[in-house]
């Protein structure tokens, strides 16, 4: 026996369409979120008669914009009043707002047609006013990232040119530059919430966060590199000692000066002021580099010299015989 399954699929049709309506919107992600909450939504304000389907709609809805708009406002003046002080006032906000909201339910007129909605006011609000700001996450992500490339740089000199008998017990710095690796989803979805939000610090509705997704990308970029040369920390093969010994002061100030320079430039992002020193460490580090070539000029001369030596004697075996 076969049922007949058209009036099923008449009405999934509609939800179909809105799912592919959905889909066409930028970010496939972002259209299944929309689709979810959109269904939740549905399922908690449902009931089983129109009028209190609409009353719940209605309270949820009304509760929802007037509890977000309080939310900011607290958020607002709260953060006027500095970072030590920011929690106090943002729990007396939610301690003096929630308790007159939970004394109004006494009242029965307000207890049997607007319950559900202060009980939604109450924790949206609480949920809004105390929840932290996606621009000030992606800010010190990228200034975190930053720290974490420079603690690598700085200890790589000592790290692969020290001998088997110094080698430090303490490597876990030669490891926080994987964090860097694999933080292009947090920060994409850091950026994506910070569009969203009021205008707010110092840069006020003109929040950078396009420029945070840059250095982001930099960031990660050398974190690529620094994997690169994270190999030849751990590889077995190694050059000769004493190539080591002649380029092991220019190496060693790249390195340390490229961490200096990249600790300047987190906290510069972190306290948002100029960077004084890290066009000092640049200039720096440039000078090494081209201390290195020479070296390595050196190295290639001493090299070709010893070729022709060992050619010239080689010549002269063969006229001897």
């Amino acid at each position: 026996m076969e049922i007949d399954q058209s009036p099923v699929q008449g009405k999934a049709r509609p939800l179909s369409r809105a799912r592919s309506l959905l889909e066409a919107l930028p970010g496939k992600a972002k259209a299944e979120v929309i689709g979810i909450w959109a269904v939740l939504t549905v399922v908690v304000i449902f009931e089983f008669t129109v009028g209190g389907t609409l009353s719940k709609s209605f309270n949820r809805g009304l509760a929802t914009l007037l509890a977000g708009a309080l939310g900011l406002g607290a958020q607002y003046l709260a953060s006027l009043s500095g970072e030590k002080g920011q929690p106090f006032v943002l729990g007396m906000f939610v301690f003096l707002l929630a308790a007159a909201s939970t004394f109004t339910r006494f009242f029965p007129r307000i207890k049997a047609r607007y319950d559900y909605g202060v009980l939604i006011f109450i924790l949206t609000f609480s949920l809004v006013s105390v929840s932290g700001v996606p621009s000030e996450n992606l800010h010190n992500s990228a200034a975190s990232n930053m720290e974490n490339l420079a603690s690598y740089l700085e200890g790589f000199g000592g790290e692969y040119f020290q001998s088997g008998e110094g080698s430090s017990s303490d490597r876990s710095f030669l490891e926080g530059y994987k964090k860097v690796l694999n933080s292009k989803p947090t920060e994409d979805t850091m950026a994506n919430l910070a569009r969203w939000e009021p205008g707010h610090g110092r840069f006020g509705f003109r929040h950078p966060w396009k420029q945070y997704l840059k250095i982001g990308a930099l960031s990660r970029q050398c974190a690529y590199q620094i994997e690169i040369l994270n190999g030849y920390i751990n590889s077995d093969s190694q050059v000769p000692l004493e190539f080591r010994c002649k380029i092991q002061e220019s190496c060693t100030q790249i390195s340390a000066e490229c961490g200096k320079a990249l600790k300047s430039l987190a906290s510069a992002i972190k306290t948002m002021t100029i960077p004084s020193s890290a066009n000092v460490h640049v200039e720096n580090s440039k000078t090494a580099v081209k201390d290195l070539q020479i070296s390595l000029k050196a190295v290639s001369l001493e090299h070709d010299q010893e070729l022709l030596a060992i050619s010239a004697r080689c010549n002269s075996g063969i006229d001897t015989s």
